[in-house]
């Protein structure tokens, strides 16, 4: 097996989603996960820009942060405190943790993101709280 099909089958056996993302905030890639998790077929979600999977009012703001990230991107670890939410074909909203890793290829940069769905997580914490 090619060193490209070695890590196009890695990506695809993760147990969570996985978008690849140019520098223009394009799809590229998206993992059998990805597709899981947010509805969408890997054609629909290939050459969209990944304010798709953002919910709509956060759209305007993400692709602010998104531009500012580009410019001085960095490996960010999942789950630095933030409150981060996903939305799905169906329009539902649901928290995430995104970890983001840049990938410079050639001249270009692309962005592999890693997303964890933690409804679960959040309700448990709820209930643990009340």
């Amino acid at each position: 097996m090619e060193q490209i099909e070695q890590y196009k089958w890695l990506m695809e056996s993760l147990p969570i989603a996985v978008l690849v993302t140019d520098d223009r905030g394009k799809i590229t890639f998206a993992n059998v996960m990805a597709e899981t998790l947010f509805q969408y077929s890997r054609n629909e979600l290939i050459g969209q820009g990944i304010e798709i999977l953002v919910p709509e009012d956060i759209r305007n703001r993400h692709e602010a942060l998104r531009g500012e990230y580009s410019e001085a991107p960095r490996i960010r670890p999942m789950g630095l405190g933030r409150d981060l939410y996903a939305r799905q074909k169906s329009g539902d909203i649901f928290p995430v943790e995104i970890g983001l890793t840049p990938i410079p290829i050639g001249d270009k940069t692309f962005f592999l993101s890693t997303i964890i769905d933690i409804r679960v997580r959040k309700k448990i914490d709820e209930q643990t709280r009340k």
